[in-house]
């Protein structure tokens, strides 16, 4: 379900390009420019050897196609900047960093300057790359109107389209990155450790929070978003797919993120319209969290798997299960080829859900691996079994440690249905065996057949 757009967009964004070059035939030349709060001053003229102080240097800077910003490592900034202006497809605007050492380090603590926003991206191909965010603000319930939705350490604005966040390190922003732009991704980032609420009593913090269609989210590493009291108990939260009420969402693409200690992986809100949002594709994820693996308030035509799940710590909060799906709201919500292992009384379709809400849970399932860590209860998936649903232990490597990859004896090798995905979590080929395995990961050591 990988989308074309993707993959053109990934191969234009690895072009490399040239300093103070020809850019073409409009005799555009590339520019870059360097900030640095430790030499820098704003009376420089923004080049490597005279870079300028301040972080609002940049403020109504125009910059062009191809041109490249550069933060000079271990630097540090306090507030937050406009990127107004659009690269192309060929040729996108790169905002990141220069030198050795560690990288620089931003932090926006008034909410109401761009509403906590380091980098408030409203332009078009756009990379953000290489930084460190941290300590943001949270959003006071005496403020009118609420800023929530427009919050993040990075906030990709309306019709921003095309933009990368990548490489980045977030430590208690209680929004991560927000996106309101379309075919975006955000890659390769770790986000961890925010305990404070997004907005009290109602919202915890949440990493990477989406609202629109096209969005790509992989490869990252989150950790520790859950904030402790309030409305549910506890909330927060890994990733949102969140329509803000006004923006229908499709094709929104998650998969090889590691989600640890968050108060849940993945909550996706009931959309403007009927079947809002469809097309999401979940899959090579790790999940060992204190709430859900997913919170299915809407959707339809949308797949779950081979992602690994441990679901097995206490219940801190109103809210104790594994998926949520809103009745009368979901459809075809598919779950297949995923191991799920639970602990503490819980069934993989049924839990306590504290909203007043229905729960659909005969959602099609198959080829799917059930486990209770705990032996609490005897029937850890909750529903009848689907076509290759099984009950048994996964037998990971070692569960303590999270080596959550295969033992030669488990019953998940061999044991799932074809998905048409090449590669496992570890990038290792989907299919060694006579059939894909079930999880995330694919068995690597295959014994060899005796004549």
């Amino acid at each position: 379900m990988t989308s074309n757009w993707f993959m053109r967009f990934v191969a234009a964004s690895l072009v490399i390009f040239p300093r103070l070059v020809v850019a073409g035939a409009d005799d555009v030349s590339l520019r870059s420019y360097f900030l640095d709060s430790v030499r820098g001053s704003d009376e420089n003229p923004g080049t490597e050897a005279a870079p300028w102080k301040n972080l609002d240097r940049l403020d109504g800077l125009t910059l062009n196609p191809g041109d490249t910003v550069y933060f000079v490592r271990g630097s540090s900034f306090h507030g937050g900047v406009t990127i107004a202006s659009s690269g192309t497809a060929d040729a996108p605007i790169t905002i990141t960093a220069s030198g050795e050492g560690s990288m620089p380090r931003f932090t926006n603590t008034d909410i109401r300057h761009l509403n906590g926003n380091v980098f408030l991206v409203s332009g078009s191909h756009v990379i953000i790359d290489g930084f460190y965010f941290h300590n943001g603000p949270a959003a006071p319930p005496s403020l009118r109107p609420s800023p929530v939705r427009e919050m993040g350490a990075v906030f990709i604005a309306p019709g921003a389209n095309q933009n990368i966040i990548r490489n980045c390190e977030v430590y208690d922003y209680p929004v991560g990155f927000q996106s309101y732009g379309s075919h975006c991704i955000i890659t390769k980032n770790y986000i961890h450790d925010c305990t404070g609420f997004l907005r009290y009593p109602g919202w915890g913090p949440v990493g990477i929070m989406v609202a629109t269609s096209h969005h790509e989210i992989s490869h990252n590493r989150i950790e520790n978003y859950v904030a402790i009291g309030g409305t549910w108990g506890s909330d927060g939260g890994a990733i949102e797919i969140d329509s803000g009420g006004r923006n229908l969402r499709e094709d929104v693409e998650i998969h090889h993120n590691i989600s640890v200690g968050n108060q849940g992986f993945l909550e996706v809100t009931k959309g403007p319209e009927a079947g809002d949002p469809s097309d999401i594709h979940v899959h090579h994820n790790i999940s060992d969290d204190w709430q859900q693996f997913i919170l299915f308030w809407g959707g339809r035509d949308s797949l779950v798997e081979h992602n690994t799940v441990l679901c097995r710590r206490p219940q801190n909060s109103n809210v104790h299960v594994v998926f949520a799906f809103l009745k009368n709201t979901v459809n075809n919500i598919r779950v297949r080829n995923n191991i799920f292992a639970v602990g503490n009384g819980l069934r993989v379709f049924g839990g306590t859900i504290p909203y007043d809400a229905a729960q659909d849970y005969d959602q099609p399932r198959e080829h799917n691996l059930y486990f209770s860590l705990d032996g609490s209860v005897d029937d850890p998936c909750g529903m009848p079994q689907g076509p290759g649903d099984v009950v048994g232990d996964p037998r990971f490597v070692n569960l303590e440690s999270m080596d959550l990859r295969l033992r030669p004896d488990s019953p998940a090798i061999d044991a799932a249905a074809d998905s048409n995905l090449v590669t496992d979590f570890d990038g290792n080929p989907r299919v060694l065996g006579e059939a894909p395995d079930v999880g995330a990961f694919e068995f690597q050591t295959r014994g060899k057949t005796t004549q």
